[in-house]
């Protein structure tokens, strides 16, 4: 199974995300900080990232 790690601080947003992604098969893993995103990230080594560039602790820009 492929996963997607979602990097969201909106929660609801973050839901949608791993609502559609689940429906359609994917495993999915949501952190709500760069910080968390980046230990899942490395953790996890996900097929795909979802990053949002407004982030706490951590911006999208310096996860990348």
């Amino acid at each position: 199974m492929k996963k997607i790690l979602i990097v969201e601080d909106d929660q609801i947003v973050a839901n949608i995300y791993r609502n559609k992604f689940s429906l359609e098969g994917f495993e999915v893993d949501v952190a709500n900080n760069g910080l968390t995103g980046l230990d899942l990230a490395q953790t996890l080594q996900p097929d795909a990232v979802i990053l949002d560039l407004m982030l706490p602790k951590m911006t999208g820009v310096d996860f990348m």
